[in-house]
């Protein structure tokens, strides 16, 4: 049975360019002749937009023009025959469509371990409140504003807006977000369980002094405490980021791990309601 030979040459050829694209990226070098890794290579060239771009475009070659000339060249065969063809090539061709899904994955892999860069500099929040006699802080962390530029220069770059549709875009910034806020949360989250703890133990200790002196530790402290101070901190700085990623077309209330850090650092009469 002879099949229509342009056809599947020119799919052979698509789908060789593609996979030769992945393996220049590969073998990619920075400026001091050390590989690289791929991830990084990919999003500092932009490539993957179109990577992303001909998976989806070779798969609906396949599910579309080549099917289509295939079924032709089977007419003479039986409606049984050519359904089964038809199916395999379907399934091919959606097999094929999935490949996008783990280079999807690279870019908001990326841009989230970008972001986790500047999530380090939580830690400076403790430094800047744990027994300095700092006021009750005002506003955003400097940090917060970095997060997400990385996201936005490459979804408004011109190779994502050229090689991807709308509908992928939306698709990346949503996964993205999810992952870069859920990498917030467990670090934030982390940083007041460990402060409380400390707070915890300086309190103890302050007590047993006391009542080894015999000074009496029934009055309650009403100042506000560091960990009170570190909280509205971060809650500052989730505020902020929230307000970002509504610029970007991300309503942060419908992610489950803003939630979360939001009841996790917002005072106690704000916690049931995210207002940004």
């Amino acid at each position: 049975m002879v099949l229509n030979i342009r056809a599947d040459i020119r799919i052979g050829c698509h789908l060789d360019l593609l996979l030769g694209k992945l393996a220049v990226q590969a073998q990619r070098l920075d400026a001091n002749g050390q590989f690289q890794p791929l991830l990084m290579i990919s999003f500092m060239y932009g490539s993957w937009g179109e990577i992303i771009h001909d998976i989806k475009n070779l798969s609906a070659e396949v599910c579309g023009n080549y099917l289509e000339h295939v079924v032709e060249l089977l007419s003479s065969c039986s409606s049984d025959f050519i359904d089964l063809i038809r199916q395999s090539i379907l399934q091919g061709g959606r097999s094929l469509n999935d490949l996008s899904l783990p280079v999807m994955k690279a870019v908001i892999d990326t841009l989230k371990d970008k972001a986790e860069e500047d999530l380090k500099q939580l830690k400076g929040i403790t430094a800047t409140y744990r027994m300095t006699n700092k006021p009750l802080p005002v506003r955003h962390s400097p940090y917060v504003s970095g997060l997400l530029r990385p996201v936005k220069a490459f979804l408004e770059g011109e190779r994502a807006t050229t090689y991807l549709t709308e509908e992928v875009r939306k698709e990346l910034l949503l996964g993205t977000a999810i992952a870069i806020t859920d990498c917030y949360s467990k670090l934030a989250t982390e940083l007041v369980s460990l402060a409380r703890k400390t707070e915890s133990s300086l309190q103890k200790i302050r007590q047993g002094a006391q009542r080894r002196a015999g000074t009496s530790s029934d009055v309650s402290d009403h100042s506000i405490s560091d960990t009170d101070k570190m909280c509205m901190q971060l809650f500052l700085d989730i505020q902020e980021y929230g307000r970002n990623l509504a610029a970007l077309g991300v309503d942060a209330a419908n992610i489950p791990s803003y939630r979360s850090l939001w009841q996790c650092v917002a005072p106690s009469d704000r916690q049931n309601v995210i207002s940004l």
